[in-house]
């Protein structure tokens, strides 16, 4: 039987000529062997008690060559096709591309995505191992981000490298914004002396915890509470005083020598409150100018060290948990600024 152009009932993409082929004995269903030894049996294994028949059950069908590509994820489908039977895009003229949000579909393996995605990822199996569940769950997030991040990509840019990667893992990596800073690295890499990032401008540190920059973001915390700590003392002060004035002007008995002398002694606190808010300043620059190329950097060493991983699962696990974006380690160094000077402060004082 001529099985070219058919649809593989595993990953749901046609059965092409020079490809190979594999047609289980028991129910005749064909599969490309890739798919077949991935899944170590039958595609409808679960079938064969019912005696399911593939040709008998309507599956022989012949897919048409000029099928509809998606836009998104790259799945060919049927010419008549209204949206993509992988992600669920729309094919209509007035569909935004570049709006994705449709969850990739059960019918096509996460799995199948997320090794399309990391082709060049450890295949062992040795460190961490998840369960059927576990690994469900980090391919189907993993494969959603993949998705959202690059709509739209066509063949040459999958073929492209940033990062010292393939452009589709570093956007999946990047998640939120991905293709801000693509235009970011691709002028960094180009030789570009310049980049700048409001958000780690008037962000900062919480800018970098956001994007899982830690060291840096360390860094400028421990300066930004070092600071918080020096300057605790006479801000409290400045604002015990400005009280004063304030309480002997309600009950008049405000006099112009005390007046004189309360804003003396605001006077002498100034230097140590202008030094800090200079240095505050810095640090807003510094991470402005410095921001984006800290960023690149992170982004190819870790994808390095996580290649280096022995298993994919170990792969994968830590790929998610140090790619996107955590909104919730930003808001942890907003507490730790508000929070930890006045601790300490309190603490020194009694």
């Amino acid at each position: 039987m001529d099985y070219r152009n058919r649809i593989c009932d595993a990953c749901g993409q046609p059965l092409r000529e020079d490809e190979d082929v594999v047609v289980c004995p028991d129910c005749g269903t064909p599969q490309h062997r890739a798919c077949f030894e991935k899944n170590g049996q039958c595609i409808h294994t679960d079938r064969h008690g019912e005696n399911f028949d593939w040709s008998a059950a309507g599956t022989d069908a012949p897919v048409q060559k000029d099928g509809t590509r998606c836009p998104v994820c790259g799945h060919e489908n049927a010419p008549n096709a209204t949206e993509c039977a992988r992600c669920g895009q729309p094919f209509s003229a007035e569909a935004p591309v570049f709006t994705h949000n449709y969850p990739p579909q059960q019918s096509v393996s996460a799995s199948l995505l997320v090794d399309e995605l990391f082709f060049d990822a450890p295949r062992g199996e040795a460190d961490i191992q998840l369960d059927d569940d576990e690994r469900e769950q980090v391919e189907y997030v993993i494969s959603q981000r993949m998705l959202q991040a690059t709509p739209g990509m066509t063949e040459a840019q999958t073929q492209e490298k940033l990062c010292g990667h393939p452009l589709r893992q570093v956007m999946t990596f990047l998640s939120s914004r991905a293709l801000t800073f693509v235009n970011k690295f691709r002028k960094i890499e180009s030789g570009s002396a310049f980049t700048w990032n409001w958000a780690a401008f008037f962000l900062t540190p919480y800018w970098f915890f956001y994007r899982k920059l830690f060291k840096p973001g360390i860094v400028v915390l421990t300066v930004r509470i070092c600071l918080a700590i020096a300057v605790y003392g006479p801000v409290t002060r400045v604002s015990e005083l400005m009280m004063t004035l304030s309480q002997a002007a309600q009950d008049g008995s405000l006099t112009e020598a005390m007046y004189a002398s309360t804003m003396e002694q605001i006077s002498a606190y100034a230097p140590v409150m202008m030094i800090s808010l200079g240095v505050m300043l810095l640090l807003a620059i510094l991470s402005g100018l410095l921001a984006d190329r800290l960023y690149h950097r992170h982004v190819q060493r870790t994808l390095d060290r996580l290649k280096q991983m022995e298993s994919r699962d170990a792969f994968l696990v830590h790929f998610l948990r140090n790619s996107a974006v955590s909104p919730l380690l930003a808001a942890v160094s907003y507490a730790a600024i508000s929070i930890i000077p006045n601790l300490i402060m309190t603490f020194v004082i009694q």
